[in-house]
């Protein structure tokens, strides 16, 4: 939506945009506010939510008891005594060690001050990544007001998950491949970015087979690098057996990841299918259909055979990248879909370089409407937009490949003046 003209021509113009979105982002902090309200307040519903188990972990560290957070019987314990009475929602500790380690600090905080700090931070973090993603091209006020329009953010500053660093870190490593920067030290960024991704390992599945087959080898070194450092660290901090713990965590979860209340909250093909009532077998061989069609289309844009547009490098890419780790992960949940923000702002940069498809701008508005039509439906919605925004990506830019984009809007695609290109143009 930089790609609006100095003009301010047609349906979708900065302005109008920017105007939308924002409203959004202020309903965003008005219902956070509310619900937090609602939570905490003197004689209100007093439960914590998803970041008590980060606080347990983080507290049960800093007494010299890490492991221990991978007991849930354990982790409740503290939990429940910060409060004051029993724990009413039990969430195991499930994340690697060595981000128990990074959150240590917060353990020396009551749990709600540790609960506002963890979610400022990241926030904090996730607007600096768009910014530096994009907001060279679409200026901060579109950069920000799309980034925090989605339902997601209500979300998260509710339950204190992990969906504003996993999408900062997204936006950090795609960074260099969005301005062109893949020298030794663009690589190193990224890799040093999608290292830090192993906290949460179903969503680094797509970038590493991008730089994998462009040959971005500094890239993949600095990754494996910055996991083996993270490792380190961890063990460090808290020994080997920790590992073992861990792994029974992750055993854990696979089992956990087919209950209802689990499945109510994950956005990917697999679960979906799984909460309609289909069987195991049918949910896994789809979305292994699925899972490998985004790999094959990431593979054929690295290699520059879907359109010249992506190549090995650019901002169609990128989005293609941000996009895929959604549409190919079996096990995404809600608060992660800020990475779809992501490519979509990565893709609103491409449109400063090429003329956009008269549908385009309403498609990636599906990255902001449909988490709050599931929200508020309740019905299974968020599965459609990582599909649905590989394919209009891929189908634009093969139309502006062959010149045949004829619902294209000059008007709204120039950069105009002040809003120079964010990206190199396409290889």
């Amino acid at each position: 939506m930089s790609g609006f003209a100095a003009a301010e021509t047609g349906a979708f113009t900065r302005r109008r945009v920017t105007i939308v979105l924002g409203t959004l982002t202020l309903l965003n902090l008005i219902g956070s506010g509310v619900l937090l309200w609602a939570i905490h307040r003197p004689g209100g519903l007093g439960t914590m939510m998803d970041f008590g188990a980060f606080w347990g972990a983080a507290v049960l560290a800093l007494e010299g008891r890490g492991i221990e957070a991978y007991d849930i019987a354990t982790l409740t314990a503290v939990q429940s005594e910060a409060l004051g009475v029993p724990y009413g929602r039990e969430m195991a500790w499930r994340y690697p060690p060595f981000l128990q380690v990074a959150l240590m600090p917060l353990g020396a905080l009551p749990l709600l001050p540790a609960q506002a700090v963890w979610t400022l931070f990241t926030a904090a973090l996730y607007a600096a990544a768009l910014l530096a993603l994009a907001g060279r091209a679409l200026g901060p006020g579109l950069t920000l007001a799309a980034g925090f329009a989605p339902a997601t953010v209500t979300m998260l500053a509710v339950n204190g998950q992990t969906g504003f660093l996993t999408a900062a870190l997204t936006a950090l490593a795609l960074v260099p491949l969005v301005h062109g920067r893949q020298g030794p030290v663009g690589q190193i960024a990224t890799g040093v970015a999608l290292g830090c991704l192993a906290l949460k390992p179903p969503i680094g599945l797509a970038l590493p087979v991008v730089l994998l087959v462009a040959r971005r080898w500094v890239a993949l070194a600095s990754a494996a690098l910055t996991v083996l450092g993270l490792v380190l660290v961890a063990t460090l901090a808290f020994g080997t057996d920790v590992w073992a713990a861990f792994a029974e965590g992750l055993v854990g979860a696979a089992s956990d990841s087919r209950a209802s209340e689990v499945l109510d909250i994950q956005a990917s093909v697999r679960a979906t299918l799984l909460t309609v009532g289909s069987g195991d077998a049918v949910a896994l061989g789809v979305q292994a259909v699925v899972s490998l069609v985004g790999l094959g289309l990431l593979v054929a844009a690295t290699l520059g055979r879907l359109a010249p547009g992506f190549g090995a490098g650019g901002a169609a890419l990128a989005a293609l990248v941000s996009y895929a780790t959604i549409a190919i992960s079996p096990r995404v949940m809600d608060y992660d879909l800020l990475i779809l923000v992501v490519g979509a702002l990565a893709q609103l940069v491409r449109l400063t370089h090429r003329p956009a498809a008269n549908w385009e701008h309403p498609v990636l508005g599906l990255a902001v409407l449909i988490p709050v039509a599931d929200l508020a439906s309740g019905m299974p919605l968020n599965w459609l937009l990582a599909p649905c925004l590989c394919a209009s990506l891929v189908i634009a830019e093969r139309q502006a490949q062959s010149g045949s984009a004829s619902g294209a809007s000059s008007a709204n695609l120039s950069p105009g003046p002040g809003l120079p290109g964010g990206v190199s143009p396409p290889n």
